[in-house]
């Protein structure tokens, strides 16, 4: 999460770690990212990273994922929290990890063992 400036918003969701759910999570990412004023391109990033994410999060073993969306005056910062989320489970999951996918789309993206953490500028 971005520490330079204080949050002006601070969002989320709780939800069970099923496959199903994960698309209110990316239409729920899209709609606060748009209403903030994050560009179309960058959208589809953000809904491929907590894609992403959630895939970690469910195959990890996860018993609830909660989706975390902080905005502030320069930056929206998106946090995964799950237990089993981190690089150490995806990396027995995937070929390439999830995180790995994660990181190749956001240069700061942060892992630990139970959150995936990454930012997008506004526009």
């Amino acid at each position: 999460m971005s520490a330079s400036s204080p949050a002006l918003a601070r969002t989320g969701m709780r939800f069970k770690p099923d496959p199903d759910l994960v698309s209110a999570a990316r239409l729920f990412t899209s709609t606060i990212a748009r209403d903030a004023g994050v560009d179309e391109g960058s959208i589809d990033d953000l809904k491929l990273a907590v894609t992403e994410a959630c895939a970690a999060a469910i195959e990890g073993g996860a018993a609830e994922i909660d989706l975390e969306l902080v905005l502030d005056e320069a930056r929206l910062s998106v946090r995964v929290t799950a237990e089993g989320i981190g690089d150490a489970a995806t990396a027995r999951s995937a070929p390439i990890g999830h995180v790995a996918l994660i990181r190749a789309l956001f240069d700061d993206t942060t892992s630990r063992p139970d959150a995936v953490s990454f930012s997008v500028p506004l526009s």
